[in-house]
């Protein structure tokens, strides 16, 4: 539930309130050499409780100013493996705050400015796995974490551009883990990630409209005392550089072609950064064509579309051991009433 009260005509104030109870089961059956293993069952059970309160002022038509924050608590409740408890009922409390600050040079072109803070629980599925590849960690600690953003927005015309850089601080950051042959959930001390993003896109005569948008992530372990081999790797599953690129071709309402292409660059897929465990960089493009179909009455927009994902049949992977789709071509009607 959520409430915008505008208190005066140069203020908002937001209200916020969020509930959600989850409940997550996995079963697993063996067949083959383990038909004689007994299925297996883990349940975990979490609910969360947050109230927002924001504040967002407008001092001029050049300056606003945006304060607030969000208390949650969160409720976990402990697993159970094929009905056995595995572990403890468990409570958290946290606020995160948050501040803002955009200004507008004139109509087109603004700056901004923002910093606040996360949490994410060390839920019971991550520090009790129940598995013969995983190891329990009933030690895992929440993560927690630091944010800052300074970056700038422009749009004139048909022209629109953004530009912005961060930095991240993260305390116990949570990752997985390799202890020999098993993996564990386990808390790295201290973490920092930079990065830059980049936008642009335009609208040409004809109906072309091409865009594009790069970001750069540095990732590092800067502290870990448990195991300082970590320290200076990279985060795991996380690319360096990303870029996506594309133009729109629609010259009318009745038809438009969108080719469009992401690019990764290689990252690794472990914590110790293992040559072996690296996803080499990858490009892959697709391609889509809508048109617009006469409804007649029966609905206020109806279009149908064709699409051809992975162009080029690129193989590539975006987990460890599984690779993605080949070239593969969907087609589909959308309505709209």
């Amino acid at each position: 539930m959520q409430a915008d009260l505008r208190l005066a005509r140069n203020n908002v104030l937001t209200l916020g309130y969020n509930y959600s109870l989850g409940k997550y089961a996995t079963t697993s059956e063996y067949v083959g050499v383990l038909l004689d293993n007994p299925a297996e069952r883990t349940v975990s059970k979490s609910k969360l409780t947050g109230v927002v309160v924001q504040d967002e002022h407008r001092f001029s038509n050049a300056l606003t100013v945006l304060v607030g924050g969000r208390w949650d608590r969160y409720k976990l409740y402990g697993d159970s493996y094929n009905g056995v408890p595995t572990g403890e009922d468990s409570t958290d409390n946290v606020f995160n705050p948050r501040l803002g600050v955009r200004y507008h040079i004139n109509a087109a072109a603004s700056f901004y400015a923002s910093a606040g803070t996360a949490y994410v629980p060390a839920m019971n599925y991550l520090k009790f796995r129940s598995s013969a590849d995983w190891i329990d960690n009933p030690g895992l600690q929440p993560e927690t974490s630091t944010s800052y953003e300074v970056g700038a927005n422009y749009r004139q015309g048909a022209m629109a551009a953004h530009a912005a850089i961060y930095h991240t601080d993260y305390e116990d950051k949570i990752e997985r883990i390799t202890i020999g042959e098993f993996y564990q959930f386990a808390n790295v001390a201290k973490v920092t990630v930079d990065g830059l993003e980049l936008a642009a896109e335009i609208d040409l005569a004809g109906g072309w409209h091409p865009y594009a948008n790069y970001a750069y992530t540095n990732s590092r372990v800067r502290k870990n005392p448990s195991d300082p081999a970590l320290e200076g790797k990279q985060l795991q599953d996380v690319a360096p550089h990303k870029l996506n690129l594309g133009v729109i071709y629609a010259p009318s309402k009745d038809y438009y072609v969108r080719f469009s292409g992401r690019y990764k660059s290689a990252y690794y897929f472990d914590e110790q950064n293992t040559p072996a465990a690296r996803d080499e960089s990858n490009f892959v493009a697709d391609v889509k064509f809508g048109w617009r179909l006469p409804a007649g009455g029966f609905a206020r927009k109806l279009e149908l579309t064709l699409a051809v994902n992975n162009l080029f049949d690129k193989r590539y992977r975006e987990q460890q051991y599984v690779y993605q789709d080949g070239r593969n071509v969907w087609l589909g009607l959308n309505a709209r009433f």
